[in-house]
């Protein structure tokens, strides 16, 4: 077996947090803010209603370093109000850009926005947008019935770019601008697309063309196939009665397992303007199937009203969890219903048959998310237009304070449609329109706003704000775009810092000396090899610290998880030490006095040395003083005063038993130092 800890250092503001405190000199202040900190919204499309432009259909994604890539529609008319044409346009924040000052830019990082669809005259709508973790933007939209994709390909080369060797290009990198991936003509509702593991896309989308099936196609690493590879798309419904409107909406997850599996609406057993039943289908490795394997596709429920406005999420063994809004003919009001796939067939969260109903007055536009124990979060708009949700327990329905019912987050949310965000702590983030944009966050004992106050806050605050998508970024802090119909253009904002604002009446200090703070690791990897269940395996490296701090610095450890692979995970330390022939992991360090525990002294003339950490590896009869790496930070070193090249040493170590399964183990760990000014 090969164990790998890898410890990285991921570099931001929020890794060398340096916090002034000269006299009454009020220096940084959490706010919602544009990306370049200052309070506000960035106006991004910034020509609106007075040019004749109108931004329409928008979608936004954040890049692994919550950097935001925005694309929208933009429809043009002439002076007399004529219809010109409609084009998608695409701008990032790059924040060296505009003579280092950051501002919204190409993909290409000059100053502008890229126009994706490129004809002179064309009706290119609803685009959406995917970014990889390569931090590469793929972009579909609709155009005259047919989708349309470009991607930013680096290096595509000056014979295909025309000069410049990164550019916009089809999927295969082969030619600049954009490509049909359709060409059916008979696109009729919004396309829904994911990447998989290695950032290829895979799409659906409901298609006209003959009668009203549901398509869909992915790049399989040299064409746009179906999922049998022959090229392309999968006609999953096959139905034949042109324009009858039987299948519409679909949604697309990828599964753990890199397969496909789709939800849609379909009303092929109701009548003209009627019943609509949700429907659900997967890739099985060989073909589109039901939920248990056999040939055709689920009807999760046969309904005698009208089923919409459906979404689902998949958990850890890749089963469905469905929630949807049901109209009733009987009673006049819409319902929340939700199922999930127990494994042999679709029930309530309990496993018993049936759907899990919440009904309160008029019913809509209910989300569903799913925590780390696969538990779902219900969110939905209800009654006098209140916004309620409610999770699983895993026996049952409760508030988020663990008792029974649901909590009411707001009253009058209006009918814009909420936002269901769950941060890596599981806690919900919660925002929804009506007429401004608002946001609330479950603290652990209140909803609260973002600053930790009691209640919501208001992040628009215009009055005429439309839905503005959300995103959480790394730090769980959230990011909207939108539109707004006060100036007609497409804005964002974010959850930061803005600072060097005085207090008022206070006196502006000047500093002939500038603060300090530097972190270097003597590594960003630490192996901890091939071991067996009779030795103690370490590994080490150092964190030096040099800063001008008056109060010295604070630094801090955090993991992303367990030490793991894919199914299995070694066990965290516990008793205090890393005992050799017993399952555990642990973390130690050669500081006194602080959260993680110190290692053995095995030499007290080198206490500081990394000898003692080595000093401990492939002994089968000792122990390692250690503590368990968690997920939230741990300090492992400080100082009280300034000091230079203040180099302390993390040792982790690992001991097994013979059960202990075999595979290659990794984790990622963060590093964080916090300068006392």
């Amino acid at each position: 077996m090969r164990f790998k800890l890898i410890a990285k250092l991921i570099l931001g503001f929020f890794i060398l947090s340096i916090f002034f405190n000269f006299g009454l000199l009020n220096i940084a202040q959490a706010s919602w803010v544009k990306m370049n900190n200052n309070t506000g919204a960035d106006n991004i499309s910034n020509d609106g209603h007075a040019s004749g432009m109108f931004p329409l259909a928008y979608d936004f994604s954040l890049d692994s370093n919550g950097i935001p890539y925005i694309v929208w529609e933009y429809y043009l008319e002439d002076d007399d109000g004529n219809p010109i044409e409609a084009d998608v346009y695409f701008s990032k924040w790059t924040s060296n850009a505009c003579g280092g000052s950051g501002c919204w830019t190409k993909m290409d990082g000059t100053a502008g926005r890229d126009n994706l669809s490129g004809a002179v005259v064309s009706w290119a709508m609803f685009p959406r947008i995917k970014v990889g973790t390569n931090n590469i933007p793929y972009v579909f939209w609709e155009y005259s019935g047919d989708i349309y994709f470009s991607k930013w390909t680096v290096g595509a080369g000056a014979g295909v770019c025309g000069g410049p060797t990164d550019c916009w290009t089809n999927m295969a990198g082969t030619a600049a601008g954009n490509e049909n991936i359709s060409n059916s003509g008979g696109i009729s509702a919004p396309l829904s697309a994911e990447l998989n593991a290695n950032n290829a896309p895979y799409l659906t989308w409901a298609d006209g063309s003959d009668g009203e099936n549901i398509f869909f196609t992915h790049w399989d690493g040299a064409k746009w196939a179906k999922m049998n590879g022959t090229l392309g798309h999968d006609n999953i419904t096959n139905y034949t009665v042109p324009g009858w409107p039987q299948a519409r909406t679909p949604e697309l997850k990828i599964g753990s397992n890199g397969n496909p599996y789709i939800l849609w609406q379909d009303d092929l057993d109701g009548d003209a303007g009627g019943n609509k039943d949700l429907r659900f289908v997967k890739w099985s490795g060989s073909a589109w199937t039901k939920m248990d394997g056999t040939s055709g596709t689920d009807n999760i429920k046969d309904h005698d009203s009208i089923a919409g406005n459906q979404n689902f999420q998949l958990d850890s063994n890749n089963f469905p969890y469905v929630t949807w809004t049901e109209y009733s003919y009987s009673t006049g009001n819409h319902t929340i219903y939700t199922s999930k796939w127990s494994g042999s067939a679709w029930t309530k969260m309990d496993g018993t048959s049936g759907e899990d109903i919440f009904s309160i007055g008029d019913s809509y536009n209910s989300l569903i998310q799913l925590d780390s124990a696969d538990h779902p979060f219900v969110l939905w708009i209800a009654g006098g237009l209140d916004l309620y949700i409610t999770k699983w327990s895993g026996t049952d329905w409760l508030k988020m304070d663990d008792t029974s019912g649901y909590d009411v987050i707001h009253n009058d949310a209006g009918f814009g449609y909420p936002f269901l965000k769950l941060d890596s702590n599981g806690r919900p983030n919660i925002s929804w329109s009506s007429s401004d944009m608002y946001f609330t966050k479950w603290s652990g004992t209140d909803w609260v706003k973002m600053d930790g106050t009691p209640g919501m806050d208001n992040i628009t605050n215009t009055g005429t704000a439309s839905v503005y998508l959300m995103a959480l970024d790394s730090s769980n802090n959230p990011n909207f775009s939108g539109l707004d119909y006060s100036t007609y253009d497409i804005y964002f904002t974010k959850w930061g810092t803005f600072g060097l604002a005085p207090l008022t009446g206070q006196v502006n200090l000047t500093a002939e000396v500038d603060p300090s703070l530097t972190l270097t690791l003597t590594s960003n990897a630490c192996d901890l090899g091939s071991f067996d269940s009779i030795n103690l395996k370490t590994c080490s490296y150092g964190a030096e610290v040099s800063t001008n701090g008056s109060s010295g610095y604070t630094a801090l450890i955090k993991a992303d998880g367990n030490l793991r692979n894919a199914t299995n995970s070694i066990t965290n330390v516990s008793g205090g030490s890393v005992i050799a022939a017993t399952e555990s992991y642990g973390l130690a360090t050669t500081q006194p006095s602080q959260a993680i525990s110190q290692i053995n002294d095995a030499n007290s003339d080198t206490f500081y040395n990394q000898a003692d950490c080595t000093a401990l590896n492939n002994q089968g009869s000792t122990a390692m003083t250690a503590s368990a790496l968690t997920t939230s930070d741990q300090t492992f070193a400080s100082s009280s005063s300034p000091i230079a090249s203040d180099t302390t040493y993390l040792c982790h170590a690992v001991a097994i038993t013979g059960a202990t399964p075999a595979g290659a183990y990794s984790q990622l760990v963060t590093i964080t130092v916090v300068g006392n000014f």
